[in-house]
């Protein structure tokens, strides 16, 4: 174990918190012992097998320099944007299982008093970091990079809708379709068979303003026990609304 934390870039540690909460906290999971390849580290991190909090975490130190790996200055939740950098980069994670770390819970602290223009700003320029750094790096064909940062749009819009700022989230969700993405081919093969996915990226093969309406509605879509024949029927509707449209416009 001592060579494999040697020839890591990253060393992640668990933790426990101080008092109970009510609160979810990502968890660690310390069935992995050692990472090695982009690939696979890729894959764990984006499915939330590794916590994303900075904290607990040993980083080499000429691996953060290499790749310019700093917080992005006046932000909240940097931790996400920072560490999903890290984990993209990086080529070997250990992960220590024993307790490392004990996270204090504060009444008080910053993420809870911070304001929904806070959160709002935040999370819109952590989403616009994740999406042209993945291009970047040519990571918008992996699969589990792309259900990541949709999943991060999709706090903004569970944000926006608990504040009920129904403009600020159709303004949100034309923003977002200007960010890079996957194709929709792609799309389409990752995610035909997985209900919940293909549910979630479905506005892709809509229309304005047919799109951003359903994105709007997408929680209570989610939560819909749809069957299998129907839902399969609401799938292909969609899909051939989206292949007639596209032979039109080519003609046009």
């Amino acid at each position: 174990m001592m060579q494999k934390m040697m020839d890591a870039d990253i060393v992640v540690g668990n933790f426990r918190t101080s008092i109970p909460t009510e609160d979810t906290f990502p968890s660690l999971d310390t069935s992995i012992t050692c990472l090695r390849g982009k690939k696979e580290i890729i894959k764990k991190y984006m499915k939330g097998h590794i916590y994303m909090m900075a904290w607990n975490k040993l980083i080499r130190r000429d691996f953060l320099l290499s790749h310019n790996l700093f917080f992005k200055e006046g932000i909240i939740h940097e931790d996400d944007l920072w560490s999903f950098k890290c984990f993209c980069w990086c080529r070997c994670v250990a992960v220590v299982k024993e307790y490392t770390y004990i996270y204090r819970i504060r009444q008080g602290s910053i993420m809870n008093a911070s304001t929904f223009e806070q959160k709002f700003h935040s999370r819109s320029q952590i989403i616009k970091e994740m999406s042209l750094f993945a291009a970047s790096c040519h990571l918008t064909t992996n699969r589990h990079v792309h259900s990541h940062v949709e999943n991060e749009k999709l706090q903004v819009l569970y944000l926006c809708k608990q504040a009920n700022q129904r403009e600020v989230g159709a303004n949100f969700y034309n923003y977002c379709l200007e960010l890079p993405v996957a194709s929709r081919m792609r799309i389409l093969k990752w995610y035909f068979f997985n209900r919940k996915k293909m549910i979630r990226d479905a506005h892709y093969f809509m229309r304005a303003p047919e799109n951003e309406i359903y994105y709007w509605n997408m929680p209570e879509i989610l939560q819909c026990r749809k069957g299998r024949i129907s839902y399969y029927l609401w799938i292909v509707q969609i899909l051939i609304r989206y292949i007639f449209r596209r032979k039109f416009l080519q003609r046009v």
